[in-house]
Formats: structure tokens, C-alpha cells, sequence
């Protein structure tokens, strides 16, 4: 999937900026250049490979200057990279992802798009709803988070009540878990959701 083009070029113009990555965030927010086509470096590489459902960072209790940022189920790591803009150099970030292809797209991405600006950057490669992973390869983010993201990842764990074990495990005592995700609910007239797609999913 990464490895041929992900969603295509135009993925930040047909769905990005409708899931809050709007120009004047990326802008103002994160100091990137203007999603323009010609803009270098050009933002619709960062978003080609992004499966996310919503913009978790723009949620109250985003990450601050300074802080540490777990992102569970980073993908190709445009989350990450721009909560490592919003942390800046005093703040790192920490992508977790289960696969070899996601990391290696996610550390190029790394590359291109952070600068001096920029918190610092790790990767870790683990399930998060995998038993034992804290044994080894999530060892490193156990308690380190200020702030937790998920975007769009926790609906794909088959043991979710381990993918929100995780979350809360990587977290600070105080810290904040911001993740924006799909779930099927019954037709519940004090239910509010922010959008919904198709046939009862929301988001």
C-alpha cells in the first residue's frame, strides 16, 4: 500500500482537510507550508499513506510545548510529525506502529518534514493489543506520555479493552488520551456524534 503511492496525491485536498487538517492548522498550528501542489516539501506526500478518521491533536488537551506525545498506531506518521512541531525542541514524540512498512514510510517522513523546530523523534514497532509487548518493545513508552493519540486504529484491534490498556499504561499520572476512532452504535437519541459515514458508523 505505502509502497505504491498510498491514497494518490490528492488525499489531503479529498479528505485530510475534512478530517481537520485544514490549511490554517497545518499553517498556523504546526508551522507547515501551504498544502499548495508546488510547495516544497509538498504536504500531500505526508498525507498519501494517512487511514486516519479525524485530527485527535486538535482535540482539548492537545499536546503543549515541551511535552511527550505517545501516538499508538502511527501509520505512516503524519500525526506524529506534526504534534513534534506543536511539542518543539524541549518536547519528543513516539510513533508506535506493527509494521516494517508503516515504520519505514513514518521515519521518512520523519526526515522530510521535521526540522530544528521540531520535538525529537523515535519509532517503535509493536501491536498494541499484543500480549507481552510491554515485556519488550513497548517497554519504552511505559509511563513517558503527556499525551496519547490514536487515530483510527483502535477499531481494528481484535482485543480493544488491550489497545486502551496500552493507552493508559503509556501515560503520565494526569496525562490525556486523545483518540478519534469509528464506532457502531444503536440508534440512541442522547447519543451525539461529530459525523456519520454510511451505514451507522460514526466517527
Amino acid at each position: 500500500y505505502v509502497q505504491h503511492g498510498g491514497d494518490g496525491p490528492t488525499v489531503l485536498s479529498d479528505r485530510a482537510e475534512g478530517l481537520g487538517y485544514e490549511s490554517f492548522f497545518l499553517e498556523a498550528g504546526c508551522g507547515l507550508p501551504s498544502p499548495h501542489p508546488d510547495s516544497s516539501p509538498n504536504l500531500s506526500h505526508l498525507f498519501s499513506s494517512s487511514c486516519g478518521s479525524g485530527c485527535p491533536l486538535r482535540l482539548p488537551g492537545g499536546p503543549a510545548e515541551g511535552e511527550t506525545v505517545v501516538d499508538l498506531g502511527c501509520g505512516a506518521g503524519h500525526d506524529v510529525v506534526l504534534a513534534a512541531r506543536i511539542v518543539g525542541p524541549r518536547g519528543r514524540v513516539i510513533g508506535v506502529d506493527m509494521t516494517e512498512e508503516m515504520i519505514g514510510a513514518a521515519e521518512e517522513n520523519a526526515k522530510v518534514f521535521s526540522g530544528a523546530q521540531c520535538g525529537e523523534i523515535s519509532f517503535v514497532r509493536a501491536a498494541i493489543d499484543e500480549p507481552g509487548a510491554w515485556e519488550t518493545s513497548l517497554r519504552k513508552t511505559e509511563g513517558a506520555a503527556d499525551v496519547v493519540l490514536s487515530n483510527g486504529v483502535i477499531n481494528l484491534c481484535p482485543d480493544k479493552a488491550l489497545a486502551f490498556a496500552t493507552a493508559f499504561r503509556a501515560l503520565k499520572p494526569g496525562g490525556r488520551f486523545l483518540f478519534s476512532d469509528l464506532c457502531r452504535v444503536e440508534r440512541d437519541e442522547n447519543v451525539t456524534v461529530s459525523c456519520k459515514v454510511g451505514d451507522g458508523w460514526s466517527s
